[in-house]
C-alpha cells in the first residue's frame, strides 16, 4: 500500500469511528521512535502517560490518545443539533 493509501484509510477510520458514539480513540507506539510519535502528534495524537510492555515486542510503549468529538451531556443527549 502507498503512504497516501494508508493516510486515505486512516483518515477514513477516524472519520467512521467519530460518527459513532465514541468519543476518543487511543492506540500504541514504541516509545522509542520519536519520530513516528511526533508524526502522530501532528495529527492529533498525544500521550496520556499510560506505557506496557508486550512480552512478544520486548519494547517499551506509550499510549497515544485522540478525541474523536466532544461527548454529549446528559441535557443534549439524544437532541437534534441547532442549525
Amino acid at each position: 500500500m502507498t503512504p497516501a493509501g494508508i493516510r486515505a484509510w486512516g483518515t477514513l477510520g477516524m472519520r467512521i469511528a467519530g460518527e459513532t458514539r465514541f468519543t476518543a480513540a487511543r492506540r500504541w507506539a514504541f516509545s522509542d521512535t520519536i519520530p513516528s510519535v511526533a508524526f502522530r502528534g501532528g495529527h492529533g495524537w498525544a500521550p496520556d502517560g499510560a506505557t506496557r510492555m508486550e512480552a512478544e515486542f520486548r519494547e517499551p510503549e506509550l499510549r497515544l490518545m485522540r478525541a474523536l468529538r466532544t461527548a454529549p451531556s446528559a441535557a443534549t443527549a439524544g437532541m437534534e443539533p441547532t442549525p
